[in-house]
C-alpha cells in the first residue's frame, strides 16, 4: 500500500521518453546552460531602514517617558482647584457672570502668561454653571482658562 501511495508521488515519468521528448529535453537543458546573462549576486544592504526605525522608536520612548508625567497631571489638572462637589453642581443652563464680580477678581489675581503683557484683562464667555464660575482671560497674546469654585469668591 505504501509503495503504490509514494509511487503516485514519484517525479520521474511513468513511461520512458520518445526519442522526440529526449531531443527536446536536451535541447531544453543546453539552452539553459548556454546562457551567458551574468546573474547578479544579491548583496546585503546596509541595514539603514532598520537602524532609522530603531532610533525613531528609541527617540519616541523617550519623549513618552518625559511627556508622559506632565501629560498626566494637565489631564488629572490640580485636585486642589476644584473639588467632586462643585464638579458634580455642573449644569447645562449657563448663568451670566458680571465684569466685575470677585471670581474674575480672584482668577485675574492668579492668572499667569506673558510677564510682559501689561494692562487689563479681557474677558470672554464667563458664565456660572452650577457652583463653579469660568472664564476665558486674554491679556496681550496670552489666553488663559480659569475656574472658581464654591470656596472661591462668587
Amino acid at each position: 500500500m505504501n509503495r503504490t501511495m509514494l509511487a503516485a508521488l514519484d517525479p520521474a515519468p511513468k513511461r520512458e521518453l520518445t526519442p522526440a521528448e529526449q531531443f527536446r529535453q536536451e535541447q531544453l537543458l543546453s539552452s539553459i546552460l548556454a546562457d551567458a546573462a551574468p546573474v547578479k549576486s544579491l548583496k546585503r544592504r546596509r541595514p539603514v531602514r532598520r537602524i532609522a526605525i530603531a532610533g525613531a522608536l528609541v527617540v519616541g520612548a523617550a519623549a513618552a517617558v518625559i511627556v508622559a508625567p506632565v501629560a498626566y497631571h494637565m489631564i488629572r489638572g490640580n485636585p486642589g482647584v476644584l473639588s467632586a462637589a462643585a464638579i458634580g453642581s455642573w449644569t447645562g443652563m449657563a448663568v451670566r457672570v458680571t465684569a466685575d464680580s470677585g471670581a474674575q477678581q480672584w482668577c485675574e489675581q492668579r492668572a499667569t502668561g506673558d510677564p510682559n503683557a501689561t494692562g487689563p484683562f479681557t474677558v470672554s464667555n464667563a458664565d456660572l454653571r452650577g457652583e463653579v464660575t469660568s472664564m476665558i482671560l486674554t491679556r496681550g497674546w496670552t489666553t488663559r482658562c480659569a475656574w472658581s469654585g464654591p470656596t472661591r469668591p462668587a
